[in-house]
């Protein structure tokens, strides 16, 4: 498999591009929290359930997780289904509850389990490790380039089974598939064609590489190879599994690595960003870092998370008669057919559930943040992403005197709403 060259640059200590914001960075700057708190907290406190047409807004919460706890009448198949079919077929994450919702769900249980983490682990160790020695005498680092994106890629080859064809095809189709499936909530054509396209790619090769897979494990059925992958073919022998057919472990094997890269590249690379800005949490994280505590540098890394979530806004369908904000001061009964907007971000900064909300404190309720949402639809790799973003987080920590670039080289770059590039110095 071919490896993803780093961008090359000059010598640290000089310019190195004097890049200019591009049209996408300015976007995401300007929709980003910088704009979002303070309008978060005036809805907040004005109208915590604000209607205008057909969108509602929530901003506590309480009542954003209380929405996301009845999935049977606020529901997500009206929201991502479309896109979904389009671009993968069915997953779970674009189905309501149903029979095939119910067994599929069960299957990715079974086949992505808490044990796995020390496996989790090691693989993100060392390839984290592996990532730092190719930049180790060179001063710098393009942190999403070198690090963010290709841990995750490596966690995808590895613990999910499917290496792909090679790593700039891979990436290709993480990405543009990704960004139509749950971010392109405009409807934009280019995005949804260039989806397309890596759908049309990456299916054969799927199903190609699973055919593959199968021939292995029936000519050698002692081999030791345990991936999500592997398991998912082992349970297709199963007498009650006569509906898991190659295209079915296809669907899933797809949606669970499509969510992989990206959203945890986009998690590090915003959160190693806010523990630039903040010199004092930067320090104490460094020293969790290079002492090995995981469960304190945890704590820093979701803190910081908050601040800038990659997921600020969860979107969700009304049906006729459900009640928001039933528990609060303004419950608000819908008509149905309502796209319902819940704010992460706001909720994260409400200071009924975040006391002091806009200072950094570690010392949080840790179920409350909403970093891999909640209810029927939270994120199916949560427990991948809460071993492998702290890992890649302590990855930076651990280089001595970790700064930012000179100007605009040294801030997350975007390219439509992923971070794309940020620069790093370092002392060799």
């Amino acid at each position: 498999m071919r490896n993803i060259e780093s961008r090359t640059a000059p010598a640290p200590g000089t310019c190195f591009s004097r890049w200019i914001p591009r049209k996408a960075t300015l976007i995401a700057w300007l929709t980003g929290p910088i704009l979002l708190r303070p309008l978060n907290a005036l809805l907040r406190r004005l109208a915590p359930i604000l209607t205008f047409g057909r969108r509602v807004i929530v901003s506590c919460h309480a009542d954003v997780v209380d929405t996301l706890a009845r999935d049977s009448e606020f529901t997500i198949s009206e929201i991502n289904a479309e896109r979904t079919n389009r671009d993968n077929g069915p997953f779970v994450l674009s189905m309501d509850r149903s029979l095939q919702h119910d067994r599929e769900k069960t299957l990715l249980n079974s086949v992505m389990k808490r044990e796995d983490i020390d496996r989790i682990r090691d693989i993100v160790t060392d390839h984290v490790q592996e990532c730092l020695d190719r930049v180790n005498r060179q001063g710098w680092i393009d942190t999403v380039n070198d690090l963010t994106r290709r841990v995750p890629l490596r966690v995808v080859g590895e613990y999910f089974g499917v290496p792909g064809p090679d790593d700039t095809v891979m990436l290709r189709w993480m990405r543009t598939l990704f960004h139509d499936l749950f971010l392109n909530l405009t409807n934009d054509k280019g995005v949804a064609q260039k989806a397309v396209t890596s759908f049309e790619e990456m299916r054969p090769y799927l199903l190609g590489w699973i055919t593959r897979r199968k021939a292995e494990i029936t000519s050698n059925p002692d081999q030791t190879n345990d991936d999500v992958l592997t398991r998912m073919l082992h349970c297709q022998r199963q007498p009650e599994m006569e509906w898991l057919d190659d295209d079915c472990i296809r669907r899933n094997i797809s949606g669970l690595i499509v969510g992989a890269v990206d959203t945890t590249s986009a998690a590090a690379a915003k959160v190693i960003d806010q523990l630039l800005r903040r010199p004092k949490e930067l320090h104490e994280a460094r020293q969790a870092a290079h002492t090995g505590d995981e469960a304190t540098l945890g704590r820093y890394v979701w803190e910081a998370l908050r601040f800038n979530p990659h997921n600020p806004i969860i979107i969700r369908y009304g049906q006729p008669g459900s009640v928001l904000g039933q528990d609060g001061s303004y419950p608000q009964r819908l008509s149905g057919g309502q796209t319902v907007y819940l704010g992460t971000l706001s909720a994260m900064f409400d200071p009924a559930a975040f006391p002091d909300p806009g200072s950094f404190r570690i010392d949080r309720d840790p179920k409350r943040y909403l970093h891999f949402s909640a209810g029927l639809h939270a994120c199916q790799g949560r427990y991948v992403s809460g071993i492998q973003i702290p890992l890649i987080v302590a990855g930076i920590l651990r280089l001595a005197d970790v700064h930012r670039a000179p100007g605009w080289d040294g801030r997350i770059a975007y390219d439509g709403p992923f971070p794309d590039r940020m620069i790093l110095e370092f002392s060799v």
